[in-house]
């Protein structure tokens, strides 16, 4: 997975990566409103545009987020043509040290007690991945209909 940068434009004020766990509401994708998630993520919801140089390769980042205590990172994204694509791959800060010293107990006790927060961010992935399932095809329609966020239309 690459590193993306947010390509949305809000429009009359509307903020389009607002996350509904904070609270926000996203107009413009509406009635495309994801669930609540039972934790915070960074960057969350995104439902961006990530233009790509062929029309048919636009793609629309619908979630991210980041899992520190283990390194791990996920994406969910929806493809021009109707497919998805979602990958959980290690960040550049993981959990293997290369160091002389390696692993403490109490580093890897630490580590344990994270268990249940790494349980926490995979149920939401999960539920993120499945509500981008349930709405690929018209996530897809919208981009066919000229790679845009439903705000640029």
């Amino acid at each position: 997975m690459t590193s993306m940068t947010n390509t949305s434009t809000a429009t009359r004020g509307e903020a389009h990566d607002t996350p509904p766990e904070s609270g926000g509401v996203r107009k413009p994708w509406n009635p495309l409103t994801p669930p609540p998630l039972q934790i915070t993520h960074t960057p969350g919801w995104r439902l961006t545009v990530q233009p790509d140089p062929s029309p048919t390769d636009v793609t629309c980042i619908v979630f991210q987020t980041t899992q520190p205590d283990f390194g791990l990172d996920f994406e969910a994204d929806v493809y021009a043509d109707g497919t998805t694509s979602s990958c959980i791959c290690p960040t550049g800060v993981s959990p293997c040290t290369s160091n002389r010293e390696g692993w403490t107990p109490d580093a890897l006790a630490d580590l344990a007690t994270a268990t249940e927060r790494l349980q926490v961010w995979l149920d939401d992935c999960a539920t993120a991945l499945q509500w981008t399932i349930d709405h690929t095809a018209e996530i897809s329609r919208r981009l066919r209909a000229g790679g845009r966020t439903p705000a640029q239309e």
